[in-house]
């Protein structure tokens, strides 16, 4: 398979994570699950809501080593309810997230609609080059491909949808949220993947609209990146059907990337303050100073240009 082409921003996001998040990677996360070769990705987002300060993309990462069903229990337990809903959060929650050998990766992105320019036509010509690009490759691999070419062409025939709705002006929020979510997801999961050599890789979406845009083009865009990214081959890759309208078989799983999304969406870096004792508890005992499962990346756009920067977030003295 050939490489894909690599676009800027990712090349921003490999500058940021060369300069610290690498290296503690290596040191505090890779010894503990480097021998895992099955992988899971929950992600979910906290964005455009106009109570909290921040919006937020957070991915949690982890190894297949328990059940789905029998690790749904044990979440339940621990943590009954979603963030919104939640009047505290138990020390056996904060125990699990930092003691089971998941990672989360969060990115803060309240400059989202700026990324690539101000101008309505720069942003959708920039949103019509990245799709358009994703089908070139498309049509690269049907020519070294060939026993893909039925799969190849069915997403290049979602390419073209997304192209000429974006061209009519249709679902532009959902069609840019599809690339934003599945390349800040994928980047981070293939990092996992090429580590640690996985062999099968599972995306486990939240419910949200996004997986609404050209027939499920979003899993399409997440195996496409993440491959790329990766340069793996051999792990087969899956993903959940995760429609704003089914709730998932893995609910409860997503309580872990909803608990740092909940806390980070709602924390102001500026002033350091937080809203409730809640997230205060997850902000404290478990975001705070932890380099071992836990980044945290707010993404901006300064003078034209992309910037992406590592938070580090102190226990309070």
């Amino acid at each position: 398979m050939e490489k894909m082409t690599k676009h800027p921003f990712l090349q921003v996001l490999e500058m940021t994570f060369s300069k610290s998040a690498y290296q503690d990677l290596e040191l505090n996360y890779y010894p503990k699950v480097d021998a895992y070769r099955k992988w899971l990705c929950f992600s979910d987002y906290c964005i455009d809501d106009k109570n909290k300060p921040n919006d937020v993309i957070t991915f949690s990462l982890m190894p297949y080593i328990h059940d789905i069903e029998e690790l749904s229990s044990h979440i339940k337990l621990i943590v009954p309810k979603d963030i919104k809903n939640a009047r505290t959060v138990s020390k056996e929650y904060i125990d699990f997230l930092t003691h089971y050998p998941l990672i989360n990766f969060s990115f803060i992105i309240n400059d989202r609609k700026k990324f690539f320019g101000k101008d309505n036509i720069i942003f959708t010509e920039s949103l019509i080059t990245i799709y358009s690009q994703a089908k070139e490759q498309y049509i690269i691999w049907i020519k070294n491909q060939p026993e893909k070419t039925d799969y190849y062409q069915n997403v290049i025939r979602k390419i073209n949808l997304t192209i000429q709705q974006i061209k009519q002006g249709n679902k532009i929020k959902q069609i840019y949220a599809a690339f934003l979510i599945t390349y800040l997801g994928a980047f981070v999961s293939g990092l996992i993947v090429k580590r640690t050599r996985a062999e099968i890789f599972g995306w486990l979406s939240d419910r949200d609209a996004i997986h609404e845009v050209s027939d499920l083009l979003a899993i399409d865009l997440f195996e496409y990146f993440m491959f790329g990214f990766s340069e793996i081959e051999n792990c087969q890759f899956t993903a959940a059907k995760a429609t704003s309208t089914d709730k998932p078989f893995y609910d409860e799983l997503l309580k872990i990337p909803d608990y740092v999304a909940g806390t980070l969406a709602d924390y102001n870096p500026n002033t350091g303050t937080i809203s409730k004792p809640k997230f205060d508890t997850i902000l404290t005992d478990y975001i705070a100073d932890n380099k071992h499962n836990n980044f945290v990346f707010t993404i901006e756009s300064k003078d034209g240009m992309i910037n992406c920067s590592r938070i580090a977030i102190h226990k309070k003295l």
